[in-house]
């Protein structure tokens, strides 16, 4: 037995998919809430919450030869041997998600069949160009309100 790296996909700037390995966490379980299991060299194991987590190497033997030798107090549940360590961090896999989301809706804008084409001018539109200080002055002439008019002059 040893930690499993399992690999996600996922894009670079470039647009290449990378590789990005994903920590694995044997877990083990605990009849009682907290205990302390001391290791032959000495070094202690503390359950919190009826449960422990751990990536080394040495530990994961241990204790998987303690379950297996009938251990009255740890446990190992089938299907939830091995924890991702995204799993341990709720908002971490929520942030994950909308980055993805994110990245879906940038493709989706810059996608050239999502082009809806040009707009052409009609009868009712005014040409488009640079304002001027006359230009400025020509439609302050024209503005009819009172507040915005005094304002202008």
């Amino acid at each position: 037995m040893g930690i499993t790296d399992t690999v996600k996909k996922q894009e670079s700037k470039e647009g290449k998919e990378v590789a990005a390995p994903e920590k694995r966490f044997h877990q083990f379980f605990a009849a009682r809430p907290r205990i302390t299991i001391v290791m032959p060299d000495s070094t202690r194991i503390h359950f919190v919450g009826g449960r422990y987590l751990t990536d080394k190497q040495n530990e994961i033997e241990f204790l998987t030869n303690e379950v297996k030798r009938g251990h009255d107090i740890i446990s190992i549940r089938e299907g939830e041997e091995t924890l991702a360590d995204t799993a341990l961090d709720p908002l971490a896999a929520l942030r994950e998600k909308f980055f993805a989301e994110f990245q879906l809706a940038q493709k989706a804008a810059i996608d050239p069949k999502n082009d809806f084409g040009k707009s052409e001018k009609g009868a009712n539109t005014a040409a488009m160009g640079a304002m001027t200080s006359r230009g400025i002055a020509d439609m302050a002439a024209q503005v009819t309100s009172v507040a915005v008019g005094a304002g202008l002059k």
